[in-house]
């Protein structure tokens, strides 16, 4: 039986991984890409994008305005 004394740093941290430590936060639904500046041809940027459920290119509120009228 281990006494409070023998509970090291490394214990604890060994600990924490088995019981999952901050694992337990919900992850988020959508991942982006690694290195988006390697995607180098523009299409595919936008096929990934697409997949992601973001907008690509990235357009201000006045190029989103200004599309619209």
């Amino acid at each position: 039986m281990m006494m409070d004394t023998d509970r090291t740093r490394g214990w604890r941290r060994f600990q924490a991984r088995n019981r999952g430590g901050d694992r337990l936060a919900q992850t988020p639904k959508f991942k982006f890409e690694k290195n988006w500046k390697l995607m180098y041809i523009r299409s595919a940027k936008c096929l990934r994008a697409k997949q992601l459920g973001f907008p690509y290119p990235v357009r201000t509120w006045r190029q989103l305005l200004l599309d619209e009228s």
